[in-house]
């Protein structure tokens, strides 16, 4: 188990963004499709996150041109933090 891995298994919270198809955020796809974009010990940090990751994406997705960089703002404004034993995630 690589140190990341074992650092991700250990966390007790995951901040995870949506996987992207069929031309848009699949922001309905089981979370076990989701990626766990940061690993937290607790909700409190998890949701401090999301909420200065959800700010600075809305400023990104509105002041950029490169439709690749809008689009990574745009999937981090559906991010959401889930607790790393919620059953959903197994899912992958």
């Amino acid at each position: 188990m690589t140190y990341r891995a074992a650092a991700l298994a250990l966390a007790g919270w995951y901040l995870m963004a949506p996987p992207l198809g069929g031309g848009g955020i699949k922001a309905t796809a089981p979370l076990g499709q989701w990626r766990v974009v940061a690993a937290f010990d607790n909700a409190d940090k998890c949701n401090d996150r999301q909420k200065l990751d959800l700010k600075e994406a809305h400023e990104k997705a509105r002041t950029t041109e490169d439709s690749r960089e809008r689009e990574a703002a745009l999937v981090m404004t559906q991010c959401q933090c889930i607790a790393s034993d919620d059953p959903r995630i197994k899912g992958k």
